[in-house]
């Protein structure tokens, strides 16, 4: 039987720094509401002011995996946009 792997924590920064992104994408992309957004930040922040530590490593491994999914997302945008300005200024060039 295979041991399972010990998932690092994530800070209180990386919580700090990730909260933000995914709260804009869940409510550009996901289509939450404000309310909750904000409601996901109180439950956040009421387990970091109780210093609950097991609500934080999953909160915190929570916004970090949802990070992730972003950052790949969005890193997957930004190739296409530059290939399609590449090829866009390789027919301006004649190429």
């Amino acid at each position: 039987m295979e041991k399972e792997k010990a998932v690092e924590p994530v800070g209180l920064e990386a919580m700090r720094a990730n909260y933000p992104v995914v709260a804009a994408w869940l409510r550009a992309a996901e289509g939450w509401s404000g309310e909750e957004v904000a409601e996901l930040g109180e439950t956040i922040r009421l387990a970091v002011s109780r210093a609950d530590q097991e609500a934080m490593a999953y909160w915190g491994r929570w916004l970090a995996d949802w990070a992730g999914v972003i950052q790949g997302f969005t890193d997957q945008v930004r190739a296409m946009e530059a290939r399609v300005k590449a090829a866009t200024a390789d027919k301006r060039h004649g190429n």
